[in-house]
């Protein structure tokens, strides 16, 4: 009897085989019986050796952050806040030292510089005359007479300078932070050039008096 021709039908898979799918004899994944979606068997695999290591790094590092934090070896975020903000400070009380120094040489020329007693007027105008009075002389008013010789914080242009930007605790704000350095020197001008002018209705002295030998120490 002839043996019948070979068929390329043979070789398709018989009903319930899958294209592609492993043989017991060389794979040695195990089969999840029952999860299978459009014709895709899952497989339990092994995560790979890879993966793990960057799963078990990854909990020594949040244990090791945790303790490192707790025991300070790590900056906290307000710490590291609190730090950065020092140093801004820091640069900016170094730029201010690097302005130029305030003397009573540099406060004399610009008392003797019209704009800037102008400017310094119209300033204090605004400012300074609802305590001190519209002309400085005090009458009637919160604030001191500035037209006379007394001076209850100092009567050189550098004390006058320094009552301005810093202030008087509860009984004059510090216009430094309003103003701004120069405005302040404008205002110390103006006052220097009110000195002996004895205002009507002036307010009566105040203070230890103070005569302008050298100014432009």
């Amino acid at each position: 009897m002839n043996k019948p021709a070979h068929s390329h039908d043979d070789d398709r898979p018989s009903k319930g085989e899958e294209v592609g799918a492993p043989s017991d004899s060389n794979y040695d994944d195990v089969l999840l019986e029952g999860h299978e979606y459009d014709g895709i068997r899952e497989y339990d695999n092994p995560i790979p050796p890879w993966l793990s290591l960057i799963f078990v790094g990854t909990i020594i590092w949040s244990v090791f952050y945790v303790v490192a934090i707790n025991l300070g070896y790590i900056d906290r975020y307000e710490e590291r806040l609190e730090n950065d903000q020092q140093e801004i400070a820091a640069l900016r009380r170094k730029a201010q030292a690097d302005q130029t120094k305030i003397t009573n040489a540099l406060l004399a020329k610009a008392a003797d510089t019209t704009k800037r007693v102008e400017s310094g007027q119209e300033i204090f105008t605004s400012n300074c005359a609802p305590c001190h009075g519209q002309k400085g002389g005090g009458g009637g008013k919160i604030g001191p007479n500035l037209t006379d010789k007394y001076w209850i914080h100092g009567g050189e242009l550098t004390d006058i300078y320094n009552t301005v930007s810093n202030g008087i605790e509860g009984q004059m704000p510090a216009w430094k932070s309003q103003l701004g350095r120069e405005k302040v020197v404008d205002v110390v001008a103006y006052v220097r050039s009110i000195q002996g002018t004895e205002p009507a209705n002036a307010a009566e002295p105040e203070g230890a008096p103070y005569t302008p030998d050298d100014q432009g120490s």
